[in-house]
Order: C-alpha cells, then structure tokens, then sequence
C-alpha cells in the first residue's frame, strides 16, 4: 500500500509533465525542425567559416613574421660583408648586437661549420655545440653532408621557447664567396662551400596575442551572425510556414467538425497558397457531395414512403373516379349538383396525376442502359416540344459540341428530365423569353458531358434553391405537384451524375447536368 504524495511534489510532477508535453509537442512542430535544420546547417558553415578565416589569418602574421626574419637576417649579411672579408670579428659582433636589440628579435647567434657557437646575444651559449639532430639544425643535416641550398620554408622553424611563448628560428648560411677564398685561402680553402650559419630567432608572442584576439573576434562574430540569422529563420518559419500550416490544420479540425463552411484565406501564391487554394476546392467539393447524399438519402426514404402511400390510395381514387364520372353521365343538364360532380372529378384526376408522379418517384429501376448519344436525345426532346402552345413565343438556341463520346444510359428517362426542365423552363416565362441548351465535353480528372438548360424568366430565390429537389417543394401554387425536379434528381443521380442550378431573380435560370463518360470513350 503507498503513500499519498505530499501536495507540492504532486505539484512538481504535474509542472514537470507539462513541460515534458509543451517540449515534445514544441519538437513536433515543422517549423521547429526547420529551424533546427537550417540552424544546423548554418553552425557547420559558420564553424567552417571561422576555422578558416582563423587559419588563414595565422598563416598570414607567420608569414609576415618569416618575411620580417628573412629582411633581418639578409640585413645582417649585407651589413657584415666588408667586416668578414676584412676578419674584423668585433665589428661583426657589434653589428649583429645592435640589430639583436630590436623588440621582435629574441636571439641572434652564428655557427661555424662543426656547429659551434661561435657568437650569441646570449653571452652564454658562445663555444657551445649545437645539437645537429635538433629542429634547428635538421633541415641541414639531414644527409651526412650539409646542403648547400633551401628554401625559405625549410630554412625556418617554430619551437617553444624558454619564456613559454613560440619562437620563430630562420637560418640563413654564409657561404664561402670567391673574395672570401681569394683573400684568405689558407683559412677558407675554396673548396669548403659553407663557412657557418646566421640563425635568427623572432618571438611570436605578440602575433600569437593577436591571433587569439582574431580568433576571438571571428567566434563573436560568427556566434552574433548565427543567432541573427537563426532570429530571421525563425521568423520567416513562423510567418511563411508555420502560421499557413496551423491554418490548414485548424481548417481540417473544423472540416472534421462538420463545418464545411470554413474556407481557409490564400494569402500566397507559392506552394502553401496552392495548397491552401486546394483545401477550398476540397472543402466545396465535400459540401456539394455532403449536399447531394443528404439528398439521395432523403429521396430513397420519402421514395419508400410515397409507393406505400400511392398503392393505398390508388384504387380508392380510381373508385370514387369512376364513381362520379357515372354520376356525371347520368345528371342532366339543369342538375344542380353536375357542376359539383365535374368539381369533383377534376381534383380526383388531379390527385390521380399526384399519384402517378409519386410511383414514378419512388421507382428505384435503373432502367436499360445503352450507349446513348445525348446530343440526339436533346435533339428529340426539343422537337417534341417546341411546336407546343407553351412555347409559342420562346426562342430555343441550340449550342450542341460535335462528335460527342456516346455514355451508357437509358435515353427515355434523360429525355424524360430533359422535356421535364424545358416544361419548367416554358412555365417561368409566361410572356415568352429564350432558351438556351448547350452540349459540351468538360476536361479535368472526371472527363463527363455537361449539359446546360438555360431560360430568360423569373428566376428562383435563394432561399428556395437548396429546396427545389425536395419532393412535393414547388414554386408553382396549384399548379405543380412538386415531384417533377425530384424525379429528375433520382434519374440523374441514378446515371451516377450531378445536377447544379444557378439563379438570379429577374434574369432567369441556368441547369447544369454532368454526366460521367463510359469508360474507353
């Protein structure tokens, strides 16, 4: 059995998940590993920057310093050469004294060719032999003989000194010129090449501070230029990524909500703004289709409802039709019940015509497809129509596109929606108007055949739009039983298309059918 915790640990693990969660869903987030990544990338290049720059630097004052000792000790040769020929050794001596003295110069000392110090700056050393196996004297002795010629590069050297700071060596050898054997042949036979070796020593302590403060400076600097660049980063992430993003993610869960109203604002044309432009199109397109199942659903039940309804009353009005029409025949003329007789016998066939339209609502056949080509069943619906009292005064443009693919449908029940608009279409333009029926094949990822019917009248509200598919929903007053657009919803969602309207009171109405295309077509 355990002990309940005390309050403030309670409190201390609590903070400490919460924390935990806000971390993890922090490092979740794209624009955080964007961040990460680009911030990544630009410490590599900034550190590679930096041990460059720091590289090149030191060798740029080492240089410096190796071409100051090579002045220095050419100065030297040049300054002792009349002294040499002459022997006059305390004058060579005082000279490279003086010189010696200079703030950048650590030591000066000359070795004969056994490697004896024969002179130093530091009194020291003089008479001493020099280790020939060291760093100073490698590069000459690195063959049982000396070499007679080196670079500048293999004549100098960097060591620790005694001071704790590095020192820069650069020997230069005094050779044997043809003066220096003619004058003293006996002492410098003219077969010996090298006669002894200037080695100068320059202190680098002043470089090696200036160096260090470089590096110093050029870290600052690439520290200051990542987190400024890594402060721009973040906030181009942050408006350019991160705010798009949580959008989409914000528009999905209010999708997944039910709110397909919710449009997300373009504020881009690049990759997030067509993302974004897409989402709206998905969003439309998921209303249409929520739109239209909703609909279908709908249909399918008053449907069931509407053929139980129409087999009940059927043969009761077929009864009392019949009934009265045999009253009728046998009343005469100056009966006063005939007019209520023929009273009664129009709303029966009225409620007959009702009826009829309610079976032909909730008939669920899909009918007999064949390949059908829609242009001729346009063709036959306006023929058929046209010369009607209805359209007496309405002008009906044909706009059909040639050489159509053929789809699989039932052409009588396309022709019985297409007269069925056209009708409607008539009854919206009392006084006469236009029609307009077109035919055209739509491109995209669902090729179809979009046929438009189109009038000139009175136009549908908008309030009334979303109703007008709705069985027994009419504009008309008596005069429409409502079935007619739901029988052409069913027929048309049927053949696996789309019906869309678009009205404007005053200026009339467009119908939309889109039918899919047979596959192979």
């Amino acid at each position: 059995m355990g002990y309940p915790k005390s309050k403030p640990e309670g409190q201390r693990l609590k903070k400490a998940v919460t924390t935990k969660r806000i971390f993890a869903t922090l490092f979740r987030s794209l624009g955080t590993k964007l961040i990460i990544a680009l911030s990544s990338v630009l410490i590599i290049a900034m550190g590679i920057f930096a041990f460059v720059m720091v590289r090149t630097q030191r060798e740029q004052l080492i240089g410096e310093v190796l071409r100051g000792a090579t002045r220095f000790s050419d100065t030297i040769k040049k300054s002792t050469h009349s002294d040499m020929l002459e022997g006059d050794s305390s004058k060579i001596y005082k000279v490279i004294e003086n010189i010696g003295k200079q703030e950048s110069i650590d030591r000066i000392r000359i070795f004969n060719k056994e490697g004896r110090i024969t002179f130093s700056t530091y009194p020291d050393e003089k008479d001493r032999l020099v280790d020939k196996k060291a760093e100073a004297c490698y590069a000459c002795h690195s063959v049982e003989e000396p070499l007679e010629r080196l670079a500048r590069a293999e004549r100098s050297r960097i060591f620790e000194g005694p001071g704790g700071y590095r020192i820069l060596g650069m020997i230069n050898h005094i050779y044997n010129e043809k003066e220096c054997y003619t004058r003293c042949h006996e002492v410098h036979p003219r077969e010996q090449k090298v006669l002894g070796v200037l080695d100068i020593d320059m202190s680098l302590a002043r470089v090696d501070k200036e160096i260090a403060a470089n590096r110093w400076r050029i870290v600052i600097f690439s520290i200051v230029a990542i987190i400024l660049i890594a402060f721009i980063v973040a906030l181009f992430v942050r408006k350019f990524v991160h705010h798009p993003v949580q959008e989409l993610v914000l528009g999905t869960q209010r999708i997944a909500e039910g709110d397909l109203e919710y449009e997300i604002v373009i504020r881009s044309r690049d990759e997030i703004g067509h993302l974004a432009r897409a989402f709206n199109r998905m969003t439309k397109g998921l209303k249409e289709t929520q739109f239209q199942l909703f609909q279908t659903e709908k249909l399918a039940a008053l449907g069931t409802l509407a053929a139980q309804v129409a087999h009940e009353i059927n043969n009761p009005l077929t009864t009392v039709l019949t009934n009265t029409c045999l009253l009728l025949e046998n009343a005469k003329e100056n009966d006063p019940h005939r007019e209520d007789y023929q009273e009664i016998v129009t709303e029966t066939e009225r409620c007959r015509d009702i009826v009829k339209g309610l079976l032909d609502f909730a008939r669920q056949s899909k009918g007999e497809k064949n390949p059908v080509d829609l242009n001729q069943v346009l063709t036959k619906s306006i023929s058929l129509l046209e010369n009607q009292a209805a359209f007496r005064d309405i002008q009906i443009k044909r706009d059909f596109q040639d050489a159509l693919p053929l789809i699989m449908a039932d052409a009588n029940q396309l022709q019985q929606v297409f007269m069925n608009m056209l009708l409607n279409a008539a009854e919206a333009m009392p006084d006469g108007g236009e029609i307009s029926v077109a035919s055209v094949r739509t491109n995209g990822e669902n090729q179809s055949i979009a046929v438009s019917l189109g009038d000139s009248g009175c136009g549908i509200p908008e309030d009334k739009i979303q109703s007008i598919f709705e069985p027994f929903f009419t504009t008309k007053g008596r005069q429409g039983s409502g079935l007619g657009l739901a029988v052409c919803y069913g027929i048309i969602s049927r053949h696996g298309g789309t019906i869309d309207v678009e009205s404007e009171v005053g200026k009339g109405t467009i119908f939309t059918i889109k039918l899919p295309i047979s596959e192979g077509k």
